[in-house]
């Protein structure tokens, strides 16, 4: 089975691991030897507890911590990745599912920094017109906004979206530059999604994150004091979030 390294991937690798990689993903046997492998890939980028790096070398898929066979059943579609401001970095529960599910894939935008409104609408369209099959929206921050402003032209059926900790750009307190994403829009949304909010966040209060919700049509789920559910808020892989990514899909399948 010949498997080419996803393209988004690379940003979590330099040069050398990439070469390493791309030759070794040729050679896997399935889909499930791939996400073993670019797990393997991410764990070398990051250090252990103690310090240490992890050695990269190719063993069989079973050897590494791979994802689980109920992780994979669950997802059959194509996830996409929708990240707000600077990107998610390697850290990120995002990035970290991106390696986990091998149909999984991120949204490039022009300029992760300095968002514009109608280029990160694109640039989501963009991977949503790439993206084969059933898709799901994953999105954090002003991801979720960006996913709001595109579902008011979407016209490509979504089997769910999860939208993770939205910014509420209309307050006082929000760091300008981003206010082209304003007003957020209050529509109901097309598609099952799900809101994940968090009762210390400071880029949007607990009852903002439910207003948005009601506006939606969504799930609204309370995430406690969790931050911006993020890499700097210790949320880590956060398998909770996959959880409630799952129980979406399964409520989808059932209306």
């Amino acid at each position: 089975m010949t498997v080419k390294l996803q393209r988004q991937d690379q940003f979590l690798l330099d040069a050398g691991i990439l070469d390493q990689l791309e030759s070794l993903t040729a050679n896997a046997a399935n889909d499930t030897e791939v996400a073993a492998l670019r797990l393997g890939a991410r764990r070398l980028m990051m250090p252990d507890r103690m310090g240490a790096s992890f050695k990269f070398s190719y063993r069989k898929s079973e050897e590494f911590a791979h994802p689980s066979d109920r992780s994979h059943k669950f997802m059959s579609a194509t996830m996409i990745i929708v990240p707000g401001v600077n990107n998610s970095g390697p850290e990120h529960w995002q990035s970290i599912w991106q390696l986990k599910y091998p149909r999984a894939l991120r949204v490039e935008q022009d300029d992760w920094d300095l968002p514009e409104r109608d280029a990160w609408v694109a640039g989501l369209s963009r991977a949503v017109n790439s993206a084969d099959g059933e898709l799901v929206l994953v999105a954090h921050s002003l991801g979720c906004l960006t996913v709001a402003h595109w579902a008011l032209g979407a016209e490509r059926p979504i089997k769910g979206a999860l939208l993770v900790a939205p910014v509420d750009l209309e307050t006082p307190d929000y760091p300008p530059g981003v206010g082209c994403f304003t007003p957020t829009p209050m529509n109901k949304l097309s598609f099952p999604s799900t809101v994940v909010g968090s009762s210390d966040d400071g880029y949007c209060s607990l009852a903002r994150s439910e207003e948005f919700a009601r506006a939606w049509g969504s799930r609204f789920v309370n995430a406690g004091p969790s931050g911006h559910i993020n890499a700097a808020a210790g949320r880590g892989e956060w398998p909770e979030g996959e959880e409630l990514l799952r129980e979406l899909l399964q409520h989808g399948e059932k209306t």
